[in-house]
């Protein structure tokens, strides 16, 4: 990934965050990405690979993979996660506190039994929390 492109998900998903991401130079961030992103990288390593980078958390690294492989990971958020708590489908509303894939893999639960895209599900999860 160019730097431009993971600086504008960063001022989409981390805006707090966007002066430490901002000092990266493009060289480290297309390796990290291209490691990540790879074909061959098992998934369960993705999010801790795109941590390495500084001001990278689980949100940011959630956004980047959801928009490279949509149907295999989805966004994290406070929204989605606190959703899924009131729904009794997760032990905390906290994302901090929350393991990105037993998240994804209740998400891909969830999504499989209403017939939709993960994509699809977290946008429901989010417009519920804002409607709350």
């Amino acid at each position: 990934m160019k730097r431009k492109g993971f600086l504008r998900v960063g001022q989409w998903k981390g805006l707090a965050v966007l002066n430490r991401l901002e000092h990266h130079a493009k060289h480290d961030i297309r390796f990290i990405t291209s490691v990540a992103l790879d074909d061959d990288t098992p998934d369960k390593f993705r999010i801790d690979i795109l941590r390495s980078l500084d001001g990278v958390g689980v949100p940011l690294a959630s956004s980047l993979l959801s928009a490279v492989y949509p149907e295999r990971f989805t966004i994290m958020d406070a929204r989605a996660v606190g959703a899924l708590h009131a729904a009794g489908h997760l032990d905390s509303d906290n994302p901090a506190r929350i393991d990105y894939l037993d998240y994804i893999s209740t998400l891909m639960t969830l999504a499989d039994a209403c017939g939709c895209s993960p994509v699809e599900l977290y946008r429901a999860l989010y417009a519920w929390s804002d409607a709350q």
